[in-house]
C-alpha cells in the first residue's frame, strides 16, 4: 500500500500540468478536412498544452497513467489528454463536460477502456 501511495506522489510531482484544477480543454465537433466531400469526424478533445508538455506526456507509461487516472488531482484532467492523444471520439463527453458528471456516468468504463488500451501487451 505503502508503495503505491509513492508512486502516485511521484507521478504528480512530475506531471503538475495535469491537474483538474488547471488544465484547460475544450470538446467539439470536428469535420475532416481532407475528406472529399467534407464530414464529420465526430466529437474530440482538444487539450491546450505547451509544445514541451506535449512531448513530456509521450514519455508516461501504464502505471503512470493509470495513477494519474485514479489520483482525485488529476483523473479527468488524464482522462482528457489521453482521449485527445488517441483522438477518442467524445460523444458522451460531450454532454458530460464535468468531473463530477463524469465519475457519476463514465469514469468506470474510460478506466477499463484505457487499462486495456494502455496496459495491454499486443502481440
Amino acid at each position: 500500500m505503502l508503495l503505491a501511495i509513492e508512486a502516485n506522489c511521484r507521478a504528480q510531482s512530475k506531471w503538475t500540468f495535469i491537474s483538474n484544477e488547471t488544465l484547460k480543454h475544450s470538446i467539439g465537433l470536428v469535420a475532416c478536412d481532407s475528406c472529399v466531400p467534407i464530414r464529420n469526424k465526430g466529437y474530440r478533445v482538444i487539450v491546450h498544452l505547451t509544445a514541451e508538455e506535449r512531448q513530456e506526456i509521450k514519455s508516461i507509461d501504464c502505471r503512470e497513467w493509470m495513477s494519474l487516472l485514479n489520483d482525485t488531482t488529476s483523473d479527468y484532467a488524464a482522462n482528457l489528454i489521453l482521449y485527445s492523444i488517441y483522438d477518442k471520439d467524445a460523444h458522451l463527453l460531450s454532454r458530460r463536460d464535468s468531473r463530477e458528471i463524469w465519475i457519476k456516468y463514465s469514469k468506470v468504463d474510460d478506466l477499463a477502456f484505457w487499462r486495456k488500451k494502455l496496459c495491454t501487451k499486443s502481440d
